[in-house]
């Protein structure tokens, strides 16, 4: 009983942690850690992004298009009680039909989802629907796959890669996706008491190679001689921009320099600036993944927008994953 309670508090922890290092970060996105620094001096609350960045539409505590799709990903896994991709595929013309009405705003979805979307509205089907950029949209969303799947790596990875296909087509992207997936599987099943840095850096390097992306392990790699370096430093070696290579590995930074401080872990994500909301958010998610929903500040999630929908699909994630694993001995998942 105690390992399902943590583990619906690792769920849950996931699931907010996402959520708000994506709310947190929305307000430096577009920006260089020298402007934050000047304009700010450190960001540690909600706060809204300047009039002529992405998101200055937003009001403070409210989270991007990060949050929206993982939920979305999260409400198809949900409902479907595994990852079926035609059901996901539909929820995303859902959704893309709504924005295109006006019946939702647009939170800053990128040209690439937005494509793609277009593309499965029109019956293409969702292997090849997905485009070959170099942005990071299925990384940041898919930590409900690694929830569902946290008790099979194999799955996990091979669940990432298909979950980015929709979109995200392109190898980095995938491969994105399942470094981020795995890095959440490894923290979920890891004691936060008995962290260790090379499991997760070493996971995360083997599911880069897995998707086929030597560029990525290689990218994520420099991340190990980095753990002692500032986080300027860090910026300068692994870059800052809005490629998936910069993104994936300053997260993974972030959050192994600040393993067991969720406050510190976003932080540092959210004042490198950058594509700050993509890498506070998976960042967080790892973070949150690892310690539990208790590790995350109160008054971040008090002032949450819908912190009671992503706090529920991360318990009901938790519900479907705990059958799957008693499933997985005897039946496997496809």
């Amino acid at each position: 009983m105690k390992q399902n309670e943590n583990l619906k508090s690792k769920s849950g922890g996931c699931m907010a942690g996402l959520a708000v290092g994506d709310a947190m970060g929305m307000q430096s996105e577009g920006c260089t850690a020298e402007e934050i620094k000047q304009t700010h001096g450190t960001i540690r609350k909600y706060g809204k992004a300047p009039e002529d960045r992405p998101n200055s539409s937003l009001e403070p505590g409210q989270y991007t298009d990060d949050t929206e799709q993982t939920m979305l990903l999260a409400e198809s896994i949900v409902s479907r009680k595994k990852l079926e991709l035609e059901h996901y595929a539909r929820a995303l013309v859902e959704w893309g039909n709504k924005l295109k009405k006006g019946e939702i705003s647009n939170r800053g979805v990128g040209p690439n989802s937005l494509r793609a979307v277009e593309k499965l509205a029109h019956n293409e089907p969702w292997r090849r629907s997905g485009g070959q950029g170099t942005t990071c949209g299925s990384a940041m969303r898919v930590a409900p796959v690694a929830i569902r799947y946290y008790y099979d790596p194999v799955l996990v990875r091979s669940m990432a890669i298909m979950s980015s296909m929709p979109t995200h087509r392109s190898l980095c992207a995938c491969s994105a996706a399942c470094v981020v997936a795995s890095s959440i599987a490894a923290a979920i099943n890891m004691k936060s008491e008995s962290y260790a840095d090379a499991e997760i850096l070493d996971g995360a390097v083997s599911s880069a190679l897995h998707a086929g992306d030597a560029f990525m392990a290689y990218c994520v790699g420099k991340v190990r001689g980095l753990l002692d370096s500032e986080p300027l430093e860090a910026i300068k070696s692994l870059g800052c921009t809005f490629s998936v290579y910069d993104i994936v590995p300053f997260a993974l930074y972030c959050f192994m320099r600040n393993p067991l401080d969720f406050d510190e872990c976003v932080v540092t994500a959210v004042n490198a600036g950058g594509d700050s909301d993509s890498t506070a958010c998976i960042a967080g998610a790892i973070c949150g993944a690892l310690n539990g929903l208790e590790c995350i500040p109160k008054r971040w999630l008090n002032d949450l927008e819908g912190y009671d929908r992503i706090l529920n699909l991360g318990d009901l994630l938790y519900e479907i994953a705990v059958s799957g694993a008693r499933k997985a001995p005897n039946k496997s998942e496809s």
